[in-house]
């Protein structure tokens, strides 16, 4: 046990080797856009963005999933810490299953009924994980799987934290942003490993031969020590039952966020949550292979371009918000207004594209994140619904029909791009905030010529 927590927390200082391919596509970037001038604009020419834009990790298998998904999602990291602590109580109480006592097996159902309200993806991928140590344990018995060990161990805890969670699980499945769909994950561009994509095209089958070269970038010296060492023990056949319900829970985790995924055009949180119980099984193996001698030279090495790794995620993630993507003052400066002058139940409706407001502006707004408004109760349709109606009263051709669809919209303050729409004009709209890139507009109660 101590040793999977020091290999766990160590792990995570390792994000891959994700710069090896991040600095083969800035020297291309440097010969294709040379010259590159001077200034800040040069540096940002050479950097891809996808080693920058914090949301990559949540919709393709992308770079430094441990570290982005950790800094990103505290409460996910949790209920993955919480699920590695399941399993190692588990493997506990298996070994001593004659003296398992109530008190603890209460304590466990509670642990676990507490998985879906923290992370409803880590809750999911730990189910799967579980009945596949069943299956597995039932194939190894010759036997039915309810007749394993394996699976009254967990039944004895599983029935009740199904009892216990089963109002946030019905909550999360009403919901239409959290259906699935089987359809294997986006392998992202050939900078994260997605060779074949690149080759042939986004395809089923291509995206399934990228996968073993995504996670050797993302998972770099912890993934290949750790499987090096899992395959070691499997050959020598020296694995403990514990140790192979762990590899077991890896490899179903692995397959699983590999095939399903959420609803195409939604973010796959599904990956990036769950591959943490992944990334922490096998730094544990990873830890225990580092102490077995040969090449040492090459371990240094690949340790080398793991470290940079960490620090280019670092790098990019400072240099996105401090100086290539940050939020104009300007922005936040409108959202301030609207937050300070406008009623707490005014329906704000944004048709700007300027990143990073919805930080600043906490409202109701038409329209916001797609993913957002599915996860809040609208389906694709009322989104789509939506979101032409807006365009329409962006587009009006008089202050009267502006004035009219946005009241349809129900809509008291508008955001968008600069300059000024012809048709906000008084008496009809009041222009209360404008700037090089933002008009905001308040509608006035009644506009006259509306019925």
């Amino acid at each position: 046990a101590s040793l999977a927590a020091r290999a766990a927390v160590g792990g995570t200082l390792l994000a891959g080797f994700d710069v090896v391919p991040w600095v083969l596509a800035a020297m291309r970037e440097a010969v294709v856009r040379w010259p590159l001038g001077r200034g800040l604009a040069a540096a940002r020419a050479i950097v891809p963005s996808s080693h920058l834009n914090f949301w990559i990790h949540h919709n393709e298998r992308q770079f430094n999933q441990p570290y982005m998904a950790t800094i990103w999602a505290p409460h996910h990291v949790s209920a993955v810490l919480l699920s590695l602590l399941l399993v190692h109580v588990a493997g506990r109480r298996r070994s001593r299953l004659g003296a398992a006592w109530a008190g603890q097996d209460c304590t466990t159902a509670v642990m676990l009924a507490a998985l879906p309200a923290m992370s409803a993806y880590v809750a999911l991928a730990f189910v799967v994980a579980v009945a596949a140590v069943v299956v597995l344990a039932a194939w190894r018995a010759r036997c039915p799987p309810w007749r394993t060990e394996a699976c009254r161990a967990w039944a004895r805890v599983g029935v009740p934290a199904a009892l216990l969670s089963a109002p946030v699980v019905l909550a999360l499945a009403g919901s239409e942003g959290g259906q699935l769909t089987i359809a294997v994950s986006a392998a992202g561009g050939w900078m994260n490993g997605a060779f074949w994509t690149a080759v042939v095209g986004d395809r089923p089958i291509a995206r399934l031969l990228d996968s073993p070269a995504v996670y050797l970038v993302q998972f770099g010296l912890v993934g290949v020590l750790g499987v090096r060492g899992l395959v070691r023990r499997i050959r020598q056949r020296t694995l403990t039952d514990r140790q192979r319900d762990a590899a077991t829970i890896a490899a179903a985790i692995a397959v699983l966020v590999t095939v399903v995924r959420p609803p195409m055009g939604s973010p796959n949180n599904l990956f990036a949550r769950p591959m943490l119980v992944v990334w922490m099984v096998l730094a544990c193996f990873a830890a225990a292979e580092w102490a077995e001698p040969g090449r040492r030279w090459l371990r240094a090495a690949a340790l080398t371009v793991s470290v940079a790794g960490t620090a280019l995620a670092v790098a990019g993630a400072t240099a996105e918000g401090a100086l290539f993507w940050p939020t104009r003052p300007d922005v936040v400066g409108a959202a301030h207004w609207i937050n300070g002058h406008a009623p707490p139940d005014a329906i704000v409706a944004d048709t700007s594209a300027q990143p990073g407001l919805g930080y600043w502006l906490w409202r109701r707004t038409v329209v916001s994140d797609r993913r957002l408004a599915q996860l809040f109760g609208a389906t694709a349709s009322q989104y789509a619904d939506a979101t032409e109606r807006l365009r329409d009263a962006s587009d009006a051709p008089s202050s009267l029909a502006a004035w009219q669809r946005f009241k349809d919209l129900r809509a008291d303050v508008v955001l968008m791009d600069a300059p000024v729409p012809a048709w906000a004009q008084p008496p009809c709209f009041r222009l209360v905030d404008t700037s090089e890139t933002l008009v905001v507009l308040t509608r006035a109660p009644g506009c006259p010529g509306a019925p």
